[in-house]
C-alpha cells in the first residue's frame, strides 16, 4: 500500500527578461510568503528566473498556495514573464507567430545568425520562420540587403538607418509579415562603444528601432540582444 508523504511540495517557475533581479524585489516585496510558501530569485542571463515552492500536509492547499503566489506575482509584473518552467523564449514567440497565423524573417549582423539558430531549432518553425540573412562586414550587407554602400559609409554600418534597411529588405525578399534586425558592435576590434547594439522590428510596413548598450563576454552580448529582439517581438505579438 503507498503511503502518502508527510507534505506535499509543489514548484513553479516564471521567467521573467527586462527587470533586474533588485527591481524584481522592490516589485515583489509585498507578495507574501513564508513558513509554507518560498520565493526565490536567480539570475539566468539574460533575465532572472522566479522560483516559486509551496508545501503542505494537504496537497489542496499546496496547489492553492502556489496558484495565489503566481497570481499576484503576475499581477504586479505582467508582461515581463515571457513564460514558465522550461519554456524558452523563441518557443514563447514561435507559438504567437503560429497562433496568430504571422510569419518572420531575421536579419543579423552582430549575432552572427544566433536568432535564426534559436528559432530555427523549434520543431514545426517553418510553419511561421521564413528565413534569415547574415552580414557581418560592410561590403556583405551591401550585397545583400541592396543598400548603397554610400549610405552605409555616410551612417555607419552599426546605425539606426542601415538596421532599419535590413529588416525593411528582408521582409520584402521573403514577404513575412514581421522582420528583426541586429547590427551591433561586440569586440574592440569592430570599433568603439563596444555593447551597442541597434535593433528594428517590422511590422506590416511600420518600423519602430532602439538602441541598446550591453555588458559581459561577447556570447553573452550576442545572447542579450537576441533575447531582447525576441522579446520586442513578443510584446508586439500581445498586443
Amino acid at each position: 500500500m503507498l503511503q502518502r508523504p508527510e507534505k506535499y511540495l509543489k514548484h513553479k517557475t516564471l521567467k521573467t527578461f527586462g527587470l533586474s533581479e533588485a527591481q524584481l524585489r522592490d516589485l515583489l516585496k509585498t507578495v507574501s510568503h513564508g513558513h509554507d510558501l518560498h520565493i526565490r530569485f536567480v539570475v539566468n542571463s539574460p533575465g532572472v528566473d522566479i522560483y516559486i515552492s509551496a508545501e503542505s500536509k494537504i496537497e489542496k492547499i499546496a496547489d492553492s498556495l502556489l496558484a495565489s503566489a503566481e497570481k499576484s506575482i503576475c499581477n504586479q509584473i505582467g508582461d515581463n514573464i515571457y513564460a514558465f518552467d522550461k519554456e524558452t523564449m523563441e518557443e514563447v514567440v514561435g507559438y504567437l507567430l503560429y497562433l496568430k497565423q504571422y510569419s518572420l524573417s531575421i536579419a543579423e549582423n552582430c549575432t552572427g545568425g544566433l536568432l535564426s539558430n534559436l528559432i530555427s531549432n523549434i520543431t514545426g518553425c517553418s510553419f511561421y520562420y521564413k528565413g534569415g540573412i547574415t552580414a557581418c562586414d560592410a561590403d556583405a550587407v551591401s550585397l545583400l540587403f541592396n543598400i548603397p554602400r554610400e549610405s552605409i559609409e555616410r551612417y555607419g554600418l552599426v546605425s539606426e538607418r542601415v538596421t532599419r534597411d535590413m529588416a525593411r529588405a528582408v521582409s520584402s525578399l521573403t514577404q513575412s509579415n514581421f522582420a528583426l534586425s541586429v547590427t551591433g558592435v561586440m569586440g574592440l576590434e569592430e570599433g568603439e562603444n563596444v555593447g551597442m547594439v541597434w535593433i528594428c522590428l517590422y511590422s506590416n510596413g511600420q518600423i519602430t528601432c532602439r538602441q541598446f548598450f550591453f555588458s559581459g563576454e561577447r556570447y553573452e552580448m550576442k545572447l542579450k540582444a537576441a533575447y531582447t529582439a525576441f522579446d520586442i517581438l513578443r510584446r508586439e505579438l500581445l498586443d
